[in-house]
């Protein structure tokens, strides 16, 4: 990616803008052999570090053991794991539909649910 300084549409007919051009940023030439073709970068992203895990909320995708599983090989585990996760959440909506009420919001008037509070503090 090049970056041109000025406006070259007030430079001379024969000008090149080329020639001002500074590189910003090259890619990184050497073929990476990961799965998904994804980059080292990309798949650093969902890496769980020392000290995340008390951070992150239950719902974070990177708790997913069906995900863990699939990242690591795992395609029979993984496949398992998600549909004992989509019966479980299948559960938790009929729980939902029969009068569950949510613990840190509250439905106004307009339908909305607000935050009422104490999911910090039960951390």
């Amino acid at each position: 990616m090049y970056y041109v300084l000025g406006d070259p549409t007030t430079k001379p007919k024969d000008y090149d803008p080329m020639t001002e051009a500074i590189l910003l940023w090259e890619r990184d030439r050497t073929p990476t052999k990961t799965r998904y073709n994804l980059s080292p970068f990309a798949i650093s992203l969902n890496e769980l570090t020392l000290g995340l895990r008390e951070k992150l909320p239950p719902t974070d995708s990177r708790l997913r053991p069906d995900q863990r599983h699939l990242e690591n090989g795992a395609y029979e585990l993984a496949n398992a794991k998600k549909l004992r996760q989509e019966q479980s959440q299948r559960q938790a909506r009929k729980m939902q539909e029969s009068g569950w009420e949510p613990r840190w919001f509250q439905k106004d008037e307009d339908g909305c649910y607000r935050y009422i509070g104490g999911y910090w503090e039960a951390r």
